[in-house]
């Protein structure tokens, strides 16, 4: 399983993770709107089950979209070393 989440962190595609998330989301807020607008006993347990784990599971990939992209992200310090300071002046 470790080796499986480390290729898929070097080599997953954001886009289409980001993507399947979007839909999933899209799929929970449909499930848990249902039964706002139809009070049945089924509508509720769907929205209140499947719906909050389809968008758990969408939360958890754009979580994992953003651990990919800060992998990946090359960081620069903000504050300029002192050299370049004694240039400028």
């Amino acid at each position: 399983m470790n080796r499986w989440l480390e290729k898929l962190l070097d080599r997953g595609s954001r886009s289409r993770l980001l993507l399947v998330a979007c839909a999933l989301g899209l799929i929970a807020i449909a499930l848990m709107s249902w039964s706002l607008f139809d009070q049945g006993w089924i509508p509720v347990m769907m929205a209140m089950s499947i719906g909050q784990l389809i968008g758990t599971l969408s939360f958890g990939l754009f979580l994992l979209v953003v651990i990919i992209d800060l992998r990946r992200a090359t960081f620069r310090p903000s504050i300029p070393t002192q050299a370049s300071n004694k240039e400028d002046r």
